[in-house]
């Protein structure tokens, strides 16, 4: 059974509703795991560990090493990434990514390959 969760819309980051706007889009069945993987992949990515109260381990810990001091290197941070990716439901492997910190910005950008189960997406990391 796939699992089910509210279409979030990846610009506004609100709930898409149905076009009558009576009721909230769902991911519900298998060919929707493209986009809920996106979706997961991307809530994960722009998430500071701790953010959330019921669960302290989503997200990356921008703030206490990511951009921290003493400044990790782009391959630690790469590989905290894919380890946090794989923790992700339905998600397989990580292949490639390429990204790039900017410290005085606190961004992370950038692109990564994910694999999951019935295919594959390339998430871009703003």
């Amino acid at each position: 059974m796939p699992r089910v969760d509210f279409a979030v819309d990846p610009t506004l980051h609100d709930l898409v509703f149905t076009a009558d706007g009576r009721d909230v889009t769902l991911y519900e069945d298998d060919a929707d795991e493209p986009d809920l993987i996106d979706q997961d992949a991307g809530q994960m990515m722009a998430s500071n560990a701790g953010e959330w109260a019921w669960d302290q381990d989503f997200g990356l810990p921008f703030l206490s090493l990511i951009f921290a001091n003493p400044v990790p290197s782009v391959a630690t941070v790469e590989g905290l990434v894919r380890a946090k990716l794989l923790e992700r439901p339905g998600i397989t492997s990580v292949p490639r990514m390429s990204l790039s910190i900017d410290r005085a910005e606190k961004k992370l950008t950038g692109w990564i390959e994910i694999r999951f189960t019935t295919g594959t997406v390339t998430k871009v990391v703003v």
